[in-house]
């Protein structure tokens, strides 16, 4: 995993934690996202390193700003703990896709799970529900494109 600093980091996990979630959701976590996750269990982007530009797919400008990443115990944010989210939207986000962020209006950043697309990563609107859209190849990439500020 590429340097990535994080406000608000959950408490370290343990791989058997990891290994719980994941059987709970039917999929193994791309090795990037499991590294990341494994290092922060969740937290906000810091330095302001939130906003990624996408390249199709969304309205104005096409810039969103990442608000949270969740992370799997999180007791000061239950809400973004990424069992409540899978429970939330498993039935709605395409198959093989799990949220891994939320931006500030609550759209999802997902990460496909299996097949072509396993370790990339996507931008849904949760009120349209439309197709994912593109955001990275693999997970460290993304880190890579959030940025302090459009551009």
């Amino acid at each position: 995993m590429k340097s990535f600093k994080i406000d608000s980091p959950g408490a370290q996990l343990s791989p058997d934690e990891i290994e719980a979630f994941e059987l709970s959701v039917g999929a193994h976590l791309p090795d990037q996202y499991r590294s990341f996750l494994s290092a922060t269990n969740g937290g906000s982007p810091a330095e302001g390193r939130s906003w990624v530009k996408l390249k199709r797919g969304w309205i104005g400008s096409n810039w969103i700003c990442v608000d949270f990443f969740y992370g799997i115990s999180r007791s000061d944010v239950r809400a973004y703990e990424l069992g409540r989210i899978w429970k939330t939207f498993r039935a709605r986000v395409p198959k093989d896709f799990l949220p891994i962020a939320t931006d500030s209006y609550g759209n999802q950043i997902l990460i496909g799970l299996q097949g072509s697309r396993e370790g990339s990563v996507f931008f849904w609107n949760h009120e349209q529900e439309i197709a994912p859209v593109l955001i990275a190849k693999s997970f460290d990439a993304f880190l890579g494109e959030l940025q302090s500020a459009p551009s």
